[in-house]
């Protein structure tokens, strides 16, 4: 470099020092995080307003037992019930806004299904307010009033013990604070009054909101917009109750078993259930109890029987014949073990087989373990249960987490 370059260089100054890399590198991540969480957002958002898939699904269904391991003892007929349900009806006489449920509903609990007309209710709320207010107020004039004459009776009995006042002013100044004293404790019962009746207008205010007592389905909707509704029936055109709602999670089977043959029967007791609606499937029980009773016109005692799992296939009031069994079912790689589904819902490769689980309206991909064929049937000797829903036919491509409606159930594990 020649001595006039240098000069130049030395008469430009120092160059600006460029950001430090780190920092850069900070930006570009922060960056792209923004767009992964954006992008995600996004795609929870489609997911979850994306119409569901109408699909055909079956039931995984027990093989058939064989051998002595299981032995019948008793069989009795009974109904699905649900132990949990209710009528959901107004606490409060009023008409019908408007109703949020509707048959099929899955309902959550404290979920908002009706409305009532509430102007009542709020100018009921209103007024209880301002009483309350103003019997407050009452009560902060009364009690400075009462400072004042506790103050001036004081006063008197101060100058009447030392004779520089008439007895009757003293006890007129002793009367008027007792008065005015009596008059405050008045008062403030009036406020704990104006208070209780406030808190009733509100839970007044609040009954016209009616919630779900606990999560279920919605199976019957008696009331509409523009009915009168009460907690009892007054008349011809009242609907004492908005809808019914029952918990899908508390199904069992109430049989009659003859009083001849109770003592086959303990608490317990494996048990197999076969439905009218699905004769060629047998679902796993026990028995929970022997109602302590007798039923004396029909000579039977009442016997609650658990399922072991639940299916979605389960409804109330189907018909069902129990089987009360002599021993538990064999458990491991024996006769009876794995479950049959349909050759159709099986998919994969010859080492990669699994099937799509319906939970709760949303596949999941499941692995499987295969066993042998048996005609349209398969059996899954891992991977799978007995009630367990997996999907046969579906009019579109699949894939884990979309969301699917069951537009036909398969009686029995069946691809036809």
């Amino acid at each position: 470099m020649s001595r006039d370059d240098a000069l130049a260089a030395l008469s430009q100054g120092p160059a600006a020092p460029r950001p430090p890399p780190r920092r850069r590198g900070r930006w570009l991540l922060a960056t792209v995080l923004l767009v992964v969480s954006i992008a995600a957002a996004l795609a929870i958002i489609f997911l979850s307003s994306a119409p569901s898939l109408a699909v055909t699904a079956a039931v995984a269904t027990s093989p058939p037992v064989t051998g002595r391991a299981v032995r019948r003892v008793l069989s009795a007929s009974g109904y699905v019930i649900a132990r949990r349900e209710t009528t959901v009806s107004s606490r409060i006489t009023g008409m019908i806004r408007k109703v949020y449920v509707q048959e099929g509903m899955h309902v959550r609990r404290g979920q908002l299904l009706a409305l009532l007309y509430a102007h009542t209710a709020h100018n009921e709320y209103r007024a209880a307010r301002q009483q309350y207010a103003a019997d407050r107020a009452a009560v902060a004039a009364l009690r400075a009033s009462f400072k004042y004459d506790r103050l001036t009776y004081e006063r008197t009995r101060t100058i009447f013990r030392r004779g520089l006042t008439s007895r009757a002013a003293y006890d007129q100044a002793r009367a008027q604070a007792r008065s005015e004293r009596a008059l405050l404790l008045q008062a403030k019962a009036t406020v704990r009054a104006a208070r209780a009746q406030l808190r009733l207008a509100a839970l007044t205010l609040a009954h016209t909101r009616i919630h779900a007592p606990f999560s279920g389905v919605v199976t019957a909707k008696y009331a509409h917009r523009g009915e009168m509704i009460s907690p009892e029936a007054v008349g011809g055109f009242t609907q004492t109750g908005i809808c019914k709602i029952v918990d899908m999670r508390s199904l069992e089977v109430d049989v009659d078993v003859n009083e001849a043959y109770i003592h086959r029967v303990h608490a317990g007791q494996p048990a197999e259930i076969a439905l009218d609606a699905y004769p060629n499937h047998h679902f796993a029980g026990h028995v929970i109890s022997i109602v302590p009773t007798a039923n004396r016109a029909k000579g039977t005692v009442k016997v609650r029987v658990a399922f072991r799992r639940l299916s979605p296939l389960l409804l109330p009031e189907m018909s069902a014949n129990v089987f009360f069994l002599a021993a538990s079912p064999p458990s491991g790689p024996t006769a009876g073990a794995g479950v049959l589904v349909p050759q159709a819902a099986v998919r994969g490769a010859a080492h990669t087989n699994y099937v799509y689980r319906i939970v709760h309206h949303r596949l999941v991909r499941q692995a499987i373990r295969l066993g042998a064929r048996s005609g349209r049937q398969r059996l899954v000797l891992a991977g799978l249960h007995p009630g367990d829903l997996v999907v046969v036919h579906a009019s579109a491509p699949l894939h884990a987490g979309l969301r699917v409606r069951v537009v036909r159930a398969l009686a029995h594990a069946s691809a036809s």
